[in-house]
């Protein structure tokens, strides 16, 4: 917030900060929980004074002199959600997607116009999958051997020598490797 890093914001939940050590949020009330939620960015209070970002402020609710319950789920589903523009494009169908977050809250007296509680609960259950496609290198190309290395069309990808790079006419130009091979010289033990 404040164009100022995140290690810099402060997140209170009545009153107390939320934060860990590691600057993240280590405690956010349920939605039926919240009374009042304030983000100041600007200007504060002298309370607010130790930040230099944007304060996050929230109010849980308390108990009633009544007894009050709601029960909730908020959920995303494959039949309910869109394919996305690429998936259109491809004709690819929509992969399988199921977001379940779902709690309850209760709210009560103990003593009559004394003392109160509330009781909230949310979980979340997700299914989701991740498809993640990716490379790893080969035992030649850990050698620096590009030469079995070909692209989806079947034709050699050229490794080149970035330290050959010379302008000619405006335009950057490089020479490629020998044989596709990096000279052993040029790799670093350490990668």
């Amino acid at each position: 917030m404040n164009g100022s890093p995140a290690s810099t914001n402060e997140v209170l939940v009545d009153g107390l900060t939320a934060l860990n050590q590691a600057q993240g949020v280590g405690f956010i009330p349920t939605v039926e929980a919240t009374g009042e939620l304030r983000v100041q960015t600007t200007t504060f209070d002298a309370q607010y004074g130790w930040t230099l970002g944007g304060v996050t402020n929230m109010v849980t609710r308390g108990g009633t002199n009544d007894f009050h319950g709601a029960v909730w789920e908020y959920f995303q589903n494959t039949h309910l959600d869109a394919n996305n523009f690429n998936g259109n494009y491809t004709r690819t169908p929509r992969t399988t997607s199921h977001i379940n977050t779902y709690g309850g809250t209760i709210t009560g007296p103990i003593i009559k116009n004394k003392l109160f509680f509330a009781y909230t609960y949310e979980d979340l259950r997700q299914v989701v999958p991740d498809p993640f496609v990716t490379s790893v290198p080969t035992v030649l190309q850990k050698t620096g051997d590009f030469s079995h290395t070909f692209s989806s069309p079947g034709q050699l990808q050229t490794i080149y020598n970035p330290f050959s790079t010379v302008n000619v006419g405006g335009t950057l130009v490089r020479t490629a490797f020998l044989g596709n091979v990096i000279p052993t010289a040029l790799l670093d033990p350490v990668a």
